[in-house]
């Protein structure tokens, strides 16, 4: 696999904005009409700035946690492969797709809620942990050992299906599987790096 430049510890200063995010719209809520990201705001209102900050803004504790968690465990893996530049151009372009991409794809289904969350470049980052280092063993649930692109296809899986059945409340799932979609399309086309064939690696 390639690396790409030196490493700055990028990926804890991502997890701080996201920490500092969290806490600046728990004390001033109403700026998450500016943050997160939908259809009218990007669209008419010209906020072209939210396809970089939806993916810093979370919903609750839990959400943030969860993403952090992820985040903090595997994030310095795949930036230790990449590079810091590569690592943060990875995260943040992914990411930024996704929340594109799911604007467009909830508006024809008539459905404008705001999309906010780390997880589409956290699936991304999963992606690419499951990439670079196939033999690794993750605990699904943190219960459950399995090699991390096992793991990610259970996960991509769960939300596929939760996407077709629209279970899962108010998860953007299309968000997850389309931060997998773009990270596929950056390793094949900016890295060139077949990610079926590096994933098959584990075994």
């Amino acid at each position: 696999m390639r690396t790409s430049g030196r490493v700055y510890n990028y990926n804890l200063i991502i997890v701080a904005a996201n920490i500092a995010v969290f806490f600046l719209v728990y004390l001033s809520p109403g700026i998450l009409e500016y943050l997160a990201i939908y259809a009218h705001g990007l669209l008419l209102r010209k906020f072209l700035w939210t396809p970089i900050t939806y993916m810093f803004t979370h919903s609750g504790f839990m959400h943030i946690i969860f993403n952090m968690i992820v985040l903090i465990s595997i994030g310095h893996h795949v930036e230790r492969h990449l590079g810091s530049g590569e690592y943060l151009a990875y995260y943040l372009i992914c990411g930024a797709l996704a929340g594109v991409f799911s604007v467009v794809a909830y508006m024809s289904r008539a459905s404008f809620t705001p999309i906010i969350g780390a997880s589409g470049a956290i699936y991304a980052v999963l992606l690419a942990y499951a990439i670079l280092e196939p033999r690794a063993v993750l605990l699904l649930f943190g219960l459950i050992p399995m090699r991390a692109p096992i793991l990610l296809a259970v996960f991509a899986a769960i939300d596929l299906l939760s996407h077709v059945f629209q279970f899962g409340g108010n998860a953007a799932h299309l968000t997850h599987l389309s931060g997998l979609a773009f990270g596929l399309l950056y390793f094949s086309i900016r890295l060139r790096i077949n990610p079926i064939k590096a994933m098959r690696n584990w075994h």
